[in-house]
Order: structure tokens, then C-alpha cells, then sequence
């Protein structure tokens, strides 16, 4: 749908799509992190067993990184609809060489999951970036083709 209201150049549609798909989508992943949150240390005691209960930390934190990457999954498919550049490839490159080097920094498992909330943020934060800068009023999508 982007890439046909993107080939018509009906940016304020796009505009639209991607407010709602947003919208929603934080919702929904915020709801689930909620949710998750609150089970987690049943669902760890179900499934790996009470001799994990220590790990609910770690696995609290990782999950915050959920919401970040939603909105990655959500906008890499409208930025591969309205630009030919490997954005997405650049931004996944960069995320995982934060992520990497904070890791190297420090091996313990907190920070390291914390690194990857972080590093699932700055995913998050570049996509919405390049995104916005695709979108916004005198971004190449707007300008009339002449040829």
C-alpha cells in the first residue's frame, strides 16, 4: 500500500498509514511488555523451573526491547517502499556495533542485556529518523519528477 501511495505521491496518505501503524503498533507492544512483565516470573518457574527465578531480571529487561524493535518491524517495510538505499541494512549494522562494543565493555549478563534494550532503541530511533526525513515536506518524495 505505502509503495502505491508512494509511487502516486500521496505523501499525506503516507504520512497517515504510518501514524496509525505507530500508533497502534506501540500500543499493542506496550500492552504485551505490560502484560509480559507481570507473568514472567510465573512463565520462568513454569518453564525453565524454580531454579531460574534469579534470571527474571534479565529476562524483564530484554523484554523492554521489544518495543523499540516493533517499531523497527513496522517502519522497515514503509522505508523499503519509498527509498532504494540499504537504510535498513545501514541502521541494523550500526545497532549491532553499538551493541557489540557494549558487550566487549562489560560481560556481565545486566549489562549486556541492557545493551541490547539499548542498542534495540537506537534500531528503533534511527529507523523512525529516516523515516521522518523520507516524509517530511521537501523530502525527494514530494518533488514533482520531470522527465
Amino acid at each position: 500500500r505505502v509503495s502505491a501511495l508512494a509511487a502516486q505521491r500521496d505523501v499525506d496518505a503516507v504520512r497517515r498509514l504510518v501514524i496509525r501503524l505507530l500508533a497502534g503498533g506501540i500500543l499493542l507492544a506496550t500492552a504485551g511488555v505490560a502484560v509480559g512483565e507481570m507473568i514472567i516470573p510465573a512463565f520462568i518457574r513454569w518453564y525453565f523451573g524454580a531454579a531460574f527465578l534469579p534470571a527474571t531480571p534479565v529476562f524483564r529487561t530484554c523484554l523492554l526491547g521489544a518495543i523499540p524493535y516493533v517499531v523497527y518491524i513496522l517502519m522497515r517495510n514503509i522505508l523499503d517502499a519509498i527509498d532504494v538505499k540499504a537504510v535498513n541494512s545501514r541502521n541494523l549494522i550500526v545497532s549491532l556495533i553499538v551493541l557489540t562494543v557494549f558487550c566487549v565493555i562489560d560481560s556481565s549478563l545486566m549489562w549486556m542485556s541492557a545493551s541490547l534494550v539499548g542498542s534495540l532503541s537506537l534500531l528503533g530511533v534511527l529507523t523512525l529518523r529516516d523515516t521522518y526525513l523520507r516524509l517530511r515536506r521537501e523530502s525527494p518524495l514530494t518533488r514533482e519528477v520531470t522527465a
